[in-house]
C-alpha cells in the first residue's frame, strides 16, 4: 500500500511534496538519515537526500555514503564469477587447491567435506558458517582478511568452518564471502577495493559504491 501511494506520488505530486511525505515516514521510523531514489516504468526519477548521517553534526546528501550491507554480495557474486572465468579457473574447483596454488596458509579443515566446498559453494551460502559478518569500527584500521579466517576475538569473529556437505543445504554465510576476497587478494597481491575498481568503471557505477572503508 505504502509503495502503490509513493508511486502514484512521482507520477502526480511535486517533488516537495513527495518528499515531505517521505521524510514523514522516516522521523515516524526513527530513522536518522536515508538516501532514496524512485523510478517508474515510464523514466520517471527522483532522488532525495533526507535527514542526518551524523546525528545533530551532519546532514545526508547526494554524495554520503550507506553501508549496503548484503547487496555487496550480489555485486561481488558478478566479479568473482566474471574474475574467474578470465583466470580460466573453473567454479568447480576445490577451494583448498586454489588456496594451495595461490599461496594462501588457510584451508577448510573439516575431515568429511573440508576438500569438497568448491568455489560456487562460497557464493551460494551452501557450505560455510558466520551467518553475520561484523564491521570494524570507524577509528581503526582495516586489518587483512586473513586476520580473521581462523577467528578474530577483538572483533567477535568465529574460525570458518564447513558446517554441511557442500551444495546440499542453503545456510546464509558470510563466511564465504570473506573467503572469496581472501582468495582474490592473494591470487592478485592487492587489496580487493583496487582488484575490482576497473569492474566497477566498466558498469558505471564507481562514483557510487566502493569497497574500501570510508
Amino acid at each position: 500500500m505504502v509503495r502503490h501511494k509513493i508511486l502514484l506520488e512521482i507520477e502526480a505530486a511535486p517533488a516537495d511534496s513527495l518528499r515531505d511525505d517521505l521524510d514523514k515516514m522516516r522521523e515516524t521510523n526513527d530513522i536518522a538519515g536515508a538516501s532514496i531514489c524512485l523510478s517508474t516504468s515510464d523514466g520517471c526519477f527522483q532522488s532525495f537526500s533526507l535527514g542526518e548521517s551524523i546525528r545533530s553534526e551532519k546532514k545526508v546528501s547526494n554524495m554520503t555514503l550507506f553501508e549496503i550491507a548484503s547487496l555487496s554480495k550480489t555485486i561481488g557474486s558478478a566479479f568473482a564469477i566474471e574474475y574467474f572465468a578470465k583466470r580460466g579457473i573453473s567454479l568447480d574447483k576445490p577451494v583448498n587447491e586454489v588456496l594451495e596454488e595461490c599461496g594462501s596458509d588457510f584451508r577448510l579443515t573439516n575431515p568429511k567435506w573440508g576438500n569438497l566446498v568448491q568455489l560456487s559453494n562460497l557464493m551460494s551460502h551452501s557450505a560455510l558458517n558466520m551467518h553475520y559478518v561484523n564491521g570494524i569500527p570507524a577509528d581503526k584500521d582495516m586489518p587483512d582478511t586473513s586476520e580473521f579466517l581462523n577467528g578474530n576475538e577483538e572483533y567477535g569473529y568465529p574460525p570458518i568452518n564447513v558446517i554441511n556437505e557442500p551444495g546440499t543445504r542453503f545456510k546464509y554465510s558470510g563466511a564465504g564471502f570473506l573467503l572469496l576476497q581472501h582468495l582474490i587478494e592473494k591470487l592478485e597481491g592487492k587489496y580487493i577495493s583496487d582488484i575490482i575498481a576497473p569492474f566497477l568503471n566498466e558498469l558505471g557505477i564507481e562514483d557510487g559504491i566502493t569497497f574500501e572503508k570510508p
